[in-house]
């Protein structure tokens, strides 16, 4: 029995040990069994992301390749590329897209070409007219139809809106004419009178909506007033009238006619006052709006500009014209011809050449203010124009050839038509907020430095010739600097008058302190002041030296005023007391810029290109970036890792932290004279001699918009604590304040894009662009 017992225990222990193995062999199975189950969907889903990574950035570069083609289509697309994986090459697609796409709303208005397109007095409503035998209104934001007026089965051929009333004429190719209004509160559209039922070949209202003319194929033109009652008729031709034009109270009539004869005169009087011959048909007429400058043009190419009092000629189109638009004021023409020229002329004889050769412009016009000028092309472009200097504003991309197009009334969007019936609405860049140059005597328009408060409510200028100005941020009103100033009657510039005073003629550098209480002003003449910002008193005032003062900067807390001067040294003072704390010196070379890192290091850059990074308690200094040019200023991101130098036409962006090799960012012609990191570092604004302002994507160093800056040659540029807003001064004086929209962050860009788009891809795109 001992033996089966001792048999029996030893066999239940090996029982137990092959129990053990088996459920171990188990579990490790187990185990590793999961583990290559995480192990295969970590990889999956890296494969996932590397997939979806490069989708991405092949579905950002189609968007890129698109921005010339259609801008609509390249933010379809880097949205397309945003959703599929958020990379850096999305973001730059999106910031780019955003910019350049500025169609806001579309749709289809008529089923066949549109022959008219027009505004409503407060810009709420778009008026159209087509082939198809209607007009339309519609809503300007969404594009959602807002009532319908149909003439009949005959082409629309002729759309006047009056400018300060929500009426207007049209006619078509029947002959029959027809008054309408449009209801303010619906912006429905409806028919106040049928003028004529056969004959018409022109209609015109008057801008103040009171006269209705009508030009006949018999070459009598018939008025009306604003009921639709018949006021007269006017006999001054036998040949069929082309062409029409009122003055804006319809007091003086302009016709041309089929055989080329051109007459102005009183709306109702026997005989014109004035008549001009043409060798053929007059295709368009136009009265300034004071009735005292008239523009003609003939299917010959001649181009007629005369005032009216004495017939004089104001100038002559430099090549025959196949279009011609006067502005509002009757002080400029623009004029097209076959080769696709386009030229401005100024009443006084100035011409300017705006294109040589190019796509045809069919139709052209000016904003109310004539402060821009359009024209729509054969290719589906409308090219906007300022009229100031003749800079291009923006070419609004993407449909067929543009039949029609028309400036709104705050000029800053523009309406199409096309001939496939569509209508669009296009948003032109926000203008800028204008600080006007300084009009006191003896004080020249060189502006020198701009900088925001850190709340960002208000702006510091300073001009060569001084004064040191203060600006509302918000509206450009001219703020009170030294408020409290106790020495009347300099009020609102006595500070600015106390600075140009102490220091002479060439202020190089205006600063508020980090809490807006002192002011820092730095001149040629080597002196630095600390000014009261309230009082407009003398604070401080650093030793003077007997060389120009380039650059300032407080440190962030405000303890410290740094002063770069062209003897090669970098003072640091107490900016209440002036006492200098310390010299800087790494040579000989003018010292043309300086910072302030947010952990109190401080940036020097040189006229030899060379930027030095200094430990101020110990006066020791690194080089952290050196260029072959002289470096004209400095920026540092709000977290210290990043600083940008401007030199010559380029920027190096300088790793603080790892020491990494400096980036050169390039694209502005000329010399960057102003740098500034919008927050949290992502984005680079910059200023130079080509009078623009362009904002870099850092992350990349690609161009994400461009704003022209008036006056030109750009000396100093700020950004807020938004990073939304950027202020720029000129050489040529003035100052100017500009939105950036495509600033944002990368969430905010996705939304806008969102708004901004009035369609998704087709099919057919998505098969094209190979889009998930």
């Amino acid at each position: 029995m001992p033996l089966q017992t001792d048999f029996i225990v030893a066999s239940r222990q090996a029982e137990r040990r092959r129990l053990r193995t088996t459920i171990a062999v188990t579990v490790t199975t187990l185990i590793v069994t999961v583990v290559l189950a995480v192990a295969a969907v970590f990889q999956w889903r890296e494969a996932v992301s590397q997939r979806n990574q490069a989708q991405s950035r092949a579905l950002a570069a189609a968007a890129m390749s698109q921005l010339d083609v259609d801008p609509e289509r390249s933010l379809l697309l880097a949205r397309a590329a945003w959703s599929r994986a958020p990379t850096d090459e999305a973001v730059a697609a999106l910031r780019t897209s955003v910019d350049r796409s500025r169609i806001r709303a579309w749709t289809t208005a008529h089923s066949d070409a549109v022959s008219g397109v027009a505004w409503s007095p407060d810009g709420a409503t778009v008026i159209s007219a087509g082939r198809d035998g209607s007009v339309a209104a519609w809503e300007a934001a969404t594009g959602a139809p807002r009532g319908r007026l149909v003439l009949g089965q005959a082409a629309v051929t002729s759309l006047s809106v009056a400018a300060e009333a929500s009426v207007g004429v049209a006619a078509d190719d029947r002959g029959q004419a027809m008054l309408w209004e449009l209801d303010h509160d619906t912006g429905m559209i409806t028919s106040r009178a049928q003028l004529a039922s056969s004959g018409v070949t022109a209609v015109v209202i008057s801008a103040d909506g009171r006269v209705v003319a009508a030009g006949m194929a018999d070459g009598t033109v018939r008025l009306w007033d604003a009921s639709g009652t018949e006021a007269a008729t006017v006999r001054w031709s036998a040949s069929s009238v082309e062409s029409l034009a009122l003055s804006a109270d319809g007091g003086t009539l302009l016709l041309g006619t089929q055989d080329g004869t051109v007459m102005v005169g009183p709306a109702q009087a026997s005989t014109p006052v004035r008549s001009v011959r043409h060798s053929a048909a007059v295709f368009a007429t136009q009265l300034n709006s004071g009735g005292s400058v008239m523009l003609t043009a003939s299917q010959d190419g001649a181009v007629s500009w005369l005032r009216v009092s004495d017939g004089a000629e104001l100038t002559r189109s430099p090549v025959p014209a196949f279009l011609a638009v006067m502005d509002p004021a009757g002080s400029h023409l623009l004029v097209g011809n076959v080769d696709g020229g386009v030229y401005l002329l100024a009443a006084g004889g100035a011409q300017t050449t705006l294109a040589t050769r190019g796509p045809i412009g069919i139709t052209a016009g000016f904003t109310p203010d004539g402060s821009l000028a359009q024209i729509g092309r054969t290719d589906g472009v409308s090219r906007i124009w300022r009229v100031s200097d003749q800079e291009p504003v923006v070419d609004l991309r993407g449909g067929p050839a543009i039949q029609r197009a028309a400036l709104s009334p705050d000029g800053l969007r523009l309406v199409s038509g096309t001939g496939d019936g569509v209508i669009r609405v296009w948003a032109l860049p926000d203008r800028p907020l204008i600080l006007p140059a300084s009009s006191e005597p003896g004080v020249t328009g060189d502006a020198t430095s701009v900088t925001f408060t850190a709340a960002g409510d208000e702006l510091l200028t300073a001009a060569q010739g001084g004064p040191v100005r203060a600006w509302d941020a918000s509206s450009a009103a001219e703020t009170p600097l030294g408020a409290a100033c106790t020495t009347p009657p300099l009020g609102a510039l006595c500070l600015g008058l106390n600075v140009a005073t102490e220091q002479g003629g060439w202020i190089t550098r205006a600063r508020y302190s980090p809490d807006g209480t002192l002011i820092a002003t730095s001149g040629q003449n080597g002196t630095a002041v600390v000014w009261n910002a309230e009082s407009a008193d003398e604070v401080a005032r650093a030793p003077q030296i007997n060389a120009p003062i380039d650059d300032l900067a407080f440190s962030a807390d405000g303890q410290l005023l740094a002063l770069g001067d062209r003897s090669g040294r970098t003072r640091l003072l107490e900016p209440r007391t002036g006492e200098v704390r310390a010299e800087l010196k790494g040579g000989d070379a003018a010292v043309y810029a300086v910072a302030f890192t947010p952990d109190g290091h401080l940036l020097t850059g040189d006229e030899t290109g060379v930027v030095r990074l200094w430990n101020i308690p110990n006066g020791t200094n690194r080089v952290v970036g050196a260029s072959l040019d002289a470096v004209f200023d400095l920026a540092v991101d709000d977290e210290g890792r990043m600083a940008a130098a401007a030199s010559d036409s380029r920027i190096m962006l300088l790793d603080l932290r790892g020491g990494g090799p400096a980036r050169t960012v390039t694209g502005q012609s000329g010399v960057v004279n102003g740098i500034a990191f919008a927050p949290g570092g992502a984005m680079l604004m910059s200023g130079g001699q080509d009078g623009t302002v362009r904002v870099w994507d850092v992350t990349n160093g690609q161009l994400a918009t461009t704003f022209h800056v008036p006056g030109g040659d750009v000396s100093d540029i700020a950004v807020d604590h938004t990073g939304r807003r950027i202020a720029a001064v000129s050489n040529g004086g003035d100052g100017a304040v500009f939105d950036c929209e495509v600033c944002g962050s990368p969430e905010e860009l996705v939304a806008l894009a969102a708004q901004h788009t009035t369609r998704e891809l087709t099919a057919e795109e998505r098969i094209t662009f190979t889009v998930p």
